[in-house]
């Protein structure tokens, strides 16, 4: 299960929504890319969204990551290959 803790740790950004801006509550997601550069971009859920973990999704596409190794790992790769 994905917590919190792993998206900081691992370079999230915490992006803060407010009710004014959302219209109804103040809720906020992660997201994290491999370089300003990047197009690429992985997401994660709602906090209000959150049932048994964080959900990690590729930007627009429907692939998602749920277990935290599987998570690191990718990260590690993404950052690796942006820095090349």
């Amino acid at each position: 299960m994905i917590k919190e803790k792993h998206l900081i740790g691992l370079g999230f950004i915490k992006n803060q929504v407010t009710a004014e801006q959302s219209g109804a509550n103040a809720f906020y997601y992660y997201t994290f890319q491999p370089s300003e550069d990047s197009n690429l971009c992985l997401i994660s859920q709602a906090n209000d969204e959150v049932k048994e973990g964080w959900v990690i999704s590729f930007f627009d596409e429907d692939l998602h990551v749920k277990d935290p190794d599987d998570l690191t790992q990718l990260i590690q790769v993404l950052k690796k290959i942006a820095n090349e």
